[in-house]
């Protein structure tokens, strides 16, 4: 794993100044008066202080790598666009960790100072892993030696409780969005979310978890607008979270949704 213990810090700011009551004191109040801050002012605080981290990820030979996942330490991790670009936003201000990883290139794990309510820019690059691309066939069919090595093919063949998508599927559903794949599927339900779609294992009350190539990207991730049907070699779909497997288990007791992008 490539690791960078504390990178220099390229921040775009944008202050806004304004007049306040000095601190502990109310506007209008006599001298002297102490005001204690209310639950809801600190929790205004605390959102105004969070900053962004976003940058673009390329490989040694500045091309971009699209679809790699930044996981910070604490909250939610994201996914880089198709050409590379990511944005993490609501990063608690102070030295936070972050890990990039995608299929093919070794991990990369760096450490980086977010002043608060700021905005950091970085170029990360990651390096790739060197593999055996030699043509894999199980039963007489050739297959992806990126899904042999993260056991699809075995699960598939395991017959675990899961619906699995391979890539001739894929191309025959001709899918204008992601979630179209998993219209007209029996064990789950597509319903929208506001301004998105949410899967949902069907008799279940909650969303699916997402991986995107082994990683953890939460129930909240939007396969409708961050993954293109284009992208996807395979999907596992685990309805309940009796049957997901161990690797893929987090206590969140939904189900899980596990995408594999192409990258062979």
């Amino acid at each position: 794993m490539q690791r960078v213990k504390r990178m220099p810090v390229a921040a775009a700011l944008a202050l806004g100044l304004a007049a306040w009551p000095a601190q502990g004191q109310r506007a209008n109040a006599p001298i002297g008066t102490a005001v204690k801050p209310t639950a809801a002012s600190a929790a205004r605080a605390r959102a105004e202080s969070l900053s962004t981290l976003s940058g673009t990820i390329t490989d040694s030979a500045g091309r971009p790598i699209g679809f790699a996942s930044i996981l910070p330490d604490s909250g939610e991790g994201v996914l880089a666009l198709a050409d590379g670009s990511f944005r993490v936003t609501r990063v608690t201000p102070g030295s936070m960790g972050f890990l990039v990883r995608r299929i093919g290139y070794q991990p990369l794990a760096f450490e980086i100072e977010m002043p608060p309510a700021a905005t950091v820019s970085v170029h990360l690059k990651l390096l790739p892993v060197v593999q055996d691309l030699k043509a894999v066939v199980i039963e007489g069919k050739r297959v992806s030696p990126a899904l042999a090595r993260a056991g699809f093919y075995d699960r598939q063949r395991q017959g675990l409780h899961g619906i699995f998508f391979d890539e001739e599927y894929i191309k025959k559903r001709n899918a204008i969005q992601t979630t179209d794949l998993f219209q007209g599927q029996p064990s789950v339900v597509v319903s929208r979310a506001g301004a998105f779609r949410k899967i949902w294992g069907r008799g279940l009350r909650c969303p699916m978890d997402v991986f995107v190539d082994g990683v953890a990207l939460g129930d909240g991730f939007d396969l409708e607008r961050n993954m293109p049907p284009e992208w996807i070699k395979a999907i596992e779909i685990y309805p309940s979270a009796n049957g997901v497997p161990p690797q893929f288990q987090r206590n969140i007791g939904c189900g899980a949704i596990i995408v594999w992008t192409r990258v062979d």
